[in-house]
């Protein structure tokens, strides 16, 4: 996770997707948010659920809910040791560790089913296994549960359908905390793509 005085993005990411490190909790002590390349990967399975079922899956009802609340409903409970790390509020410790006590986590392969786009249902059965398990290993409170980037594209539920050799590894990393117009970011993005080993011809699909 990153440190006390790592230059971390202040609420990264979209709200349905970010997981509970990224979320400051409204007080002064919980300004500093900490998290790694791990809360990508929350991401990923909270799109997942909403590719498979067209629903977002952490849209609060009602709508001011809050994020964790949301997400333990679903999630089943926090655990104490992740809102000991992450919530440094008392009041908002304690809140989220009597909301934890009934908490539950959804079946996931039921939700699919029942509310799955219904030509996915097939696939969705004929993958269950992996489908949940790759879901349990991305939408997980505590970031040491999730899967790392290798991991998941090594998992059997991707492995079926990767195509490894159209996969582009950029030979550079942008490290930028500046704040540019948007032009900006799109070129420099740009020529990291086309510092890639991998010509852009070859990710055409045959």
């Amino acid at each position: 996770m990153g440190k006390k005085d790592s230059r971390m993005t202040q609420g990264p990411g979209s709200g349905y997707y970010r997981p509970i490190e990224t979320i400051a909790f409204g007080h002064a002590n919980d300004r500093h948010v900490s998290y790694n390349e791990k809360v990508d990967i929350w991401s990923i399975g909270a799109i997942l659920c909403e590719m498979i079922t067209g629903r977002i899956l952490f849209k609060a009802v009602p709508p001011k809910m809050d994020n964790p609340v949301t997400a333990l409903n679903i999630c089943g409970p926090i655990p104490n040791i992740v809102i000991d790390q992450h919530v440094k509020h008392e009041p908002s410790r304690k809140y989220l560790r009597d909301k934890s006590l009934k908490a539950v986590r959804m079946d996931f392969l039921k939700h699919f089913v029942d509310t799955g786009r219904p030509w996915l249902t097939k696939e969705v059965l004929q993958n269950g296994i992996h489908l949940v398990n790759f879901i349990d290993r991305t939408i997980a409170f505590d970031h040491t549960e999730r899967m790392d980037v290798d991991e998941a594209l090594a998992h059997p539920f991707l492995a079926g359908v990767r195509l490894p050799e159209k996969e582009v590894v950029s030979r550079q990393v942008i490290y930028d905390f500046g704040d540019r117009p948007m032009e900006e970011w799109k070129k420099l993005i740009w020529e990291a793509i086309q510092a890639s080993p991998v010509q852009l011809d070859s990710l055409r699909l045959n």
